[in-house]
């Protein structure tokens, strides 16, 4: 969240960088959001000039299989068949209908 700010801001990264191929791509979107960051050579140095605009863009992005799927099992089955995702409110019925439902069955007696 620098580029907004007033002043330029320095980032070091200390220790190893195991995800350069990640952060590259990252800042390959965020040049396309319009802004300018300077980076290193082994992307462990960044500049970042302050007073920039984040420009709206339209992304087209590729398949997260192991995100898609994190996502996907913290709904509640009944959802899948929506468009977009649930909302917190929902997540957060679901959960809770899980934890009452989890409750009264621990509390019932072995038959």
């Amino acid at each position: 969240m620098t580029p907004p700010l007033d002043e330029d801001s320095e980032i070091t990264v200390l220790h190893d960088l195991k995800s350069k191929i990640i952060v590259g791509q990252t800042l390959e979107v965020i040049a396309q959001a319009g802004i300018h960051i300077e980076a290193s050579d082994d992307l462990m140095f960044y500049k970042i000039p302050g007073r920039q605009r984040y420009q709206p863009q339209k992304y087209v992005v590729q398949g997260d299989y192991p995100g898609s799927a994190a996502i996907l099992a913290s709904c509640r089955g009944d959802e899948f068949g929506r468009e977009g995702a649930p909302s917190g409110r929902e997540q957060q019925a679901g959960r809770a209908g899980r934890s009452r439902r989890a409750s009264r069955h621990e509390r019932e007696p072995d038959a």
